[in-house]
């Protein structure tokens, strides 16, 4: 199953959104990457298949087929998952988020803890308003993330004449540099043709209407966030690879010693690519352990 559409929320606003897996499966929100959009869940069909799920990938405002919100906030992301399960009749359900996204899956633990079953956080960006956790990335990172919570006019001004049409016109420029600090396990999925043309084009469409929405999420992840991760009171599994080179693996122990009722999966020699690929299967069997007949 394989669906791109768009949904008009109550609002007026468009909400892209692509499904992959059991028509009837147990259904898993997928939240993706930064700089990315829905494309990215494409690379989960080989591990979902087999294990009933039903995986929605969901443009946050601002990417791919989404509308920009300006001003929008970390827990209003929330609303909008939870109204799209009403347009699918879903009651109950899972949320994964990868790198960028695993703010947003955090946001939805804090927010709606009665309407999931399992939050899984995988290579995610943690509260980088803490100087501690942008001092142990790579000085572009640190130099970005940095600009973006004191400088957001500077960060803007770049964005918009340069960085914005590298993300657009030339993604393979970036995926290079975080291969340059990458692991070998990193540098092999990049190598991987098909993978890197997904991740390509899903970095492609997450500038599609413009840099806003890539660019609101940049000063988001930099400044304080809108809730406390010490709040949050359902279990979430937070998986990382400890060679990860972009997200560095003290920002998942920093989240895991925060949130109260964690289970870590912390990976030796996995980077910030290769660990949802080569532990995929891992992953979704833990949201969904028993493996059923897809219903398709």
């Amino acid at each position: 199953m394989e669906q791109n559409n768009t949904f008009f929320l109550r609002d007026g606003r468009r909400l892209g959104i692509t499904q992959y897996g059991a028509k009837a499966g147990i259904p898993v929100f997928y939240f993706h990457g930064y700089p990315s959009s829905r494309l990215e869940a494409s690379l989960m069909e080989p591990y979902i298949s087999g294990l009933n799920i039903r995986l929605i990938a969901l443009d946050r405002p601002g990417y791919g087929l989404s509308d920009f919100v300006p001003g929008r906030q970390l827990l209003e992301w929330p609303d909008d998952v939870q109204e799209c399960a009403g347009i699918l009749g879903l009651d109950q359900f899972n949320v994964v988020g990868v790198s960028g996204g695993g703010p947003y899956a955090l946001a939805c633990a804090y927010k709606i803890p009665e309407r999931l079953n399992k939050v899984s956080v995988v290579c995610g960006l943690g509260p980088l308003y803490t100087g501690e956790l942008r001092k142990m990335m790579h000085w572009p990172l640190h130099l970005s993330f940095s600009l973006a919570a004191f400088s957001p006019t500077i960060m803007e001004r770049l964005y918009r004449t340069v960085i914005g049409k590298v993300i657009r016109d030339r993604p393979e420029l970036m995926l290079h540099y975080l291969n340059i600090f990458g692991p070998e396990n990193d540098k092999k999925v990049l190598r991987d043709e098909e993978k890197k043309q997904v991740l390509l084009q899903a970095t492609r469409e997450s500038v599609g209407c413009g840099i806003e929405g890539v660019f609101h999420d940049l000063c988001l992840y930099s400044r304080y966030w809108d809730f406390e991760l010490k709040d949050i009171r359902v279990p979430v599994s937070f998986w990382h690879g400890e060679k990860d080179a972009t997200v560095p693996i003290a920002v998942a122990r920093y989240q895991a010693g925060v949130v109260p009722r964690t289970e870590t999966h912390f990976i030796p020699d996995e980077g910030h690519f290769s660990l949802i690929i080569n532990y995929g299967r891992e992953i979704f069997s833990e949201i969904c352990p028993a493996r059923l007949s897809e219903n398709t």
